[in-house]
């Protein structure tokens, strides 16, 4: 089974981020989105060319998120995250570290399901979903599912605090830990159990991921 690991280098891309800097503000167009169409044409346009105008701008809109991420020095970024999560309080949370699941999301019943909203083509599911994360970027499924994984809650009766474990609710793309597939290994079952700083990921891809905290009083 592999391990979560973190970067032995303070810099994670090394010496490739200057060179992905360069390559980004050379291969985007920052003229996309003040290239507002004619007034007189706009209701003309085909399907087409307003496709192509969206994946232009959405290309242009995940440039500037890469170019915030790779410009800023990797210790002040660690410290303003790092800030935040010292002001939490006691509990458990996911920290989201994908583009379409950025953001804390307490952990507070017992049951806490993950998912996304229908795409056009599909319909909602009957199951409620108490956090929704949208990656269907191209209006299309990409790897999250409408009803993907649950986070279980229950209290250890040795101590009376909290576990934690993550279901997969058959989703299509699976549930993986520290990059190992849940359900697909005797050492990892479905439910699977969370310890603090485990890399939660909805996909293969790592591009829905989490980090998932537990707060004690005494931290």
């Amino acid at each position: 089974m592999k391990l979560w690991k973190e970067p032995d280098r303070p810099d994670f891309l090394g010496a490739k981020r200057s060179y992905i800097i360069f390559w980004i503000k050379k291969h985007t167009d920052t003229t996309t989105i003040a290239q507002a169409p004619n007034t007189k044409s706009r209701w003309m346009m085909s399907s087409e060319t307003i496709a192509e105008r969206a994946i232009g701008i959405m290309q242009y809109a995940r440039a500037q998120d890469m170019l915030l991420l790779l410009s800023n020095h990797h210790r002040s970024a660690i410290n303003a995250v790092a800030e935040v999560l010292e002001t939490l309080p006691a509990g458990a949370f996911l920290l989201g570290c994908g583009p379409y699941v950025c953001g804390l999301f307490p952990l507070s019943t017992d049951e806490i399901v993950l998912g996304r909203p229908a795409s056009p083509l599909e319909s909602p599911r009957d199951k409620v979903t108490d956090y929704l994360f949208n990656d269907a970027v191209l209006l299309l499924p990409r790897e999250i599912s409408r009803v993907h994984a649950t986070i279980v809650r229950t209290v250890n009766e040795e101590d009376s605090t909290y576990d934690y474990a993550v279901r997969d609710e058959e989703s299509t793309t699976g549930t993986f830990i520290n990059g190992d597939r849940i359900g697909h290994d005797p050492e990892l079952p479905n439910p699977a159990p969370l310890t603090h700083g485990d890399a939660l990921q909805l996909g293969p891809s790592g591009v829905n991921t989490y980090v998932f905290l537990e707060v004690s009083e005494s931290d």
